[in-house]
């Protein structure tokens, strides 16, 4: 609540309103992530229509994700979808790795969705 929030900021006098507060914080050793359509042509997500989402799912919710900036011209949307998904693949594997075996990639479909090889 913005009476907790007042009450841990160091400065008194910031307001609560200039602070992003997240309910729920998940390990990343414990998300997926399924990959968009446009990415990935196998990837299936029900009652998701548009492309270009992707889905982060976490212990708690589903997170459905996409490019804020629809204007763009598809091209630079996908480019941009695959940087997205790049670097969250990056944060989940490296989450999952802890310095064990990061050269044997073997695992990673159980972490990644909508590819060929993945568990569902």
């Amino acid at each position: 609540s913005n009476f907790e929030l007042a009450r841990l900021l160091p400065n008194k006098s910031a307001r609560p309103a200039e602070y992003l507060v997240a309910d729920t914080v998940a390990d990343l050793a414990l998300c997926k992530l399924r990959y968009s359509r446009v990415t990935t042509p196998t990837s299936i997500a029900d009652g998701v229509d548009d492309p270009f989402f992707f889905q982060l799912i976490t212990p708690f919710s589903v997170q459905l994700l996409q490019i804020p900036d629809t204007k763009q011209p598809a091209p630079a949307r996908t480019a941009d979808t695959r940087s997205w998904e790049s670097s969250l693949t990056s944060a989940l594997t490296s989450a999952h790795v802890h310095g064990e075996h990061p050269g044997v990639p073997g695992w990673r479909h159980q972490v990644l969705l909508g590819t060929l090889h993945s568990r569902v």
